[in-house]
């Protein structure tokens, strides 16, 4: 039986963020700890520049220019691709596969200061 649809993308499942009134690129430089400029990719494309990293080459993502994505940080080796957009006033962050975003500093980075608590800080 299968629980979630897009199990057979996400072998070892993925992870989301949904904060309300912050932008895209804020809340990936909150997560982060780095001003990001945002480079507009599809999921496949995204999925491209996952799996080859660093030995990307133009014909993996033809659409994009090769040398905006390395000067805007989306490749490289040293963490988690992740993908934000908005819908409404939300904003949401994916990552396609591993548990970076589900990190208890992460979530009260990005909660701080919208009235939202995960409890009493240690």
């Amino acid at each position: 039986m299968k629980l979630l649809p897009n199990s057979e993308l996400y072998d070892t499942g993925y992870c989301a963020l949904f904060v309300r009134g912050i932008s895209p690129t804020d809340i990936l430089s909150q997560i982060s700890g780095d001003e990001y400029r945002p480079v507009l990719v599809d999921r496949m494309e995204a999925e491209a520049i996952k799996m080859a990293g660093e030995d990307l080459e133009e014909e993996d993502v033809p659409e994009l220019d090769i040398d905006e994505l390395r000067s805007s940080g989306m490749i490289c080796a040293d963490g988690p691709l992740l993908r934000a957009g908005t819908h409404d006033d939300w904003c949401f962050v994916i990552e396609s596969e591993g548990p970076y975003l589900a990190k208890k500093e992460i979530i009260q980075s990005v909660s701080r200061g919208t009235g939202c608590s995960l409890g009493p800080e240690k």
